[in-house]
C-alpha cells in the first residue's frame, strides 16, 4: 500500500513513515532481526522540451529529462530504550536524516553523482 501512495495524499506521511516504520519495527522484533528503515532519493536534470503535441501530452502528465538519479537506501537502526523515545521522535529523527540526505544529492553535480561512491 505504501507504494502506492500518491505524494499529494492528505496520509502519504502517515502511511510512507509512521505506519510502515512501525509496521517493519513490530516484524523485526518478532523474528529477532535488526530493524532497518528503508526509502529512496532522486534528483532529476535537464528536463526534455516536447517535440510535438503528442509528447507535449505525455510530459504534461509525465515529464521527462536528460538525467536521472535515484539511490535506494537502507539504514539499520536499534531504539535502546524504546520507553523515552515517542514516535513522533522517531519520526522526525528519520524525516530529518531523509531531507539532509535529499539536499546533499541536490547539491551535487550530475558528474558528482555520477563519478562517486555516495
Amino acid at each position: 500500500m505504501a507504494g502506492s501512495i500518491l505524494s499529494n495524499d492528505e496520509n502519504y506521511d502517515f502511511i510512507r513513515l509512521t505506519l510502515t516504520t512501525s509496521l517493519d519495527e513490530l516484524y523485526c522484533e518478532q523474528m529477532g532481526e535488526e530493524t532497518a528503515f528503508f526509502s529512496y532519493v532522486k534528483k532529476t536534470e535537464r528536463p526534455i522540451k516536447p517535440l510535438n503535441k503528442e509528447e507535449q501530452q505525455i510530459f504534461a502528465k509525465e515529464p521527462a529529462y536528460g538525467f536521472i538519479f535515484t539511490a535506494f537506501y537502507t539504514i539499520p537502526y536499534a531504539i535502546t530504550d524504546p520507553e523515552a523515545l515517542t514516535v513522533e521522535q522517531r519520526d522526525a529523527t528519520l524525516q530529518i536524516f531523509c531531507t539532509e540526505l535529499q539536499s546533499y544529492i541536490d547539491g551535487l553535480s550530475e558528474t558528482e553523482l555520477m563519478n562517486s561512491n555516495i
